[in-house]
C-alpha cells in the first residue's frame, strides 16, 4: 500500500516510496511502489546533471574530467595524423604529449593548449586539401569533410576548454593573493 503520511527529517519533511525533483515543495513528485531502486531511477531521469554534480562534487570536477579527455583524445588524433603522414617526430611528440595533463603547472596547460590550438588550422588545411583531390578524382568527398570538419571543431572545443581552464586558474589566484 502506497504511504503519502510526511516523515518529519531535521530539516524538511520526507515522503516515503516518493522521488520527488524539488524536495522543499515536493513539485513533480513521483509516485513509485515504495523501492529504493525506482526512487533512485526516478531522480537520476528526472534531474540527470543535478545528480550528476551531487555524484562529483562540483560543475568544475565535470568541466575538468572533460577538458583531460578532450585534450587526451585530440592530442592522440594530431598524432595520428602526423603518423599517417610519416613525420615520425610531430607523432611521437603528440603522443607524449598528453603526460603533460601529469604536470599541474600554468606552463603545461599552456603548451597542451597551443598544441591543440596548432592541430586545428591543419585539420582545415588536411581537409581542404583531400577535398581537391577528391574532386579531381571525381571520388565522393562530403563524408571525408564532415568527417575532418567535426575533428577539426572538437580540437577547436578542447583548445578552448583548456585555455578557460588557464584563464578560471589564474582569475583564482588574482582573486586569493
Amino acid at each position: 500500500m502506497f504511504h503519502n503520511t510526511p516523515v518529519q527529517s531535521d530539516d524538511q519533511e520526507v515522503y516515503p516510496n516518493r522521488a520527488c525533483l524539488d524536495s522543499k515543495t515536493n513539485a513533480g513528485c513521483i509516485a513509485e511502489g515504495g523501492s529504493i531502486d525506482n526512487i533512485m531511477k526516478a531522480e537520476l531521469f528526472c534531474c540527470g546533471s543535478k545528480y550528476l554534480v551531487n555524484i562529483f562534487g562540483t560543475e568544475e570536477f565535470i568541466v575538468n574530467i572533460l577538458r583531460i579527455v578532450m585534450t587526451i583524445i585530440a592530442l592522440l588524433l594530431a598524432g595520428a595524423h602526423y603518423g599517417r603522414a610519416g613525420d615520425t617526430i610531430l607523432k611521437y611528440l603528440f603522443v607524449a604529449l598528453p603526460l603533460l595533463l601529469l604536470i599541474r603547472k600554468k606552463w603545461s596547460d599552456m603548451i597542451l593548449a597551443v598544441s591543440i590550438s596548432i592541430t586545428v588550422p591543419v585539420w582545415i588545411h588536411t581537409t581542404l586539401n583531400i577535398i581537391a583531390v577528391r574532386k579531381a578524382a571525381e571520388i565522393p568527398w562530403l563524408r571525408m569533410a564532415i568527417i575532418l570538419g567535426g575533428v577539426a571543431l572538437f580540437s577547436l572545443i578542447a583548445a578552448f576548454i583548456t585555455f578557460r581552464h588557464i584563464y578560471r586558474s589564474r582569475k583564482a589566484v588574482d582573486s586569493k593573493g
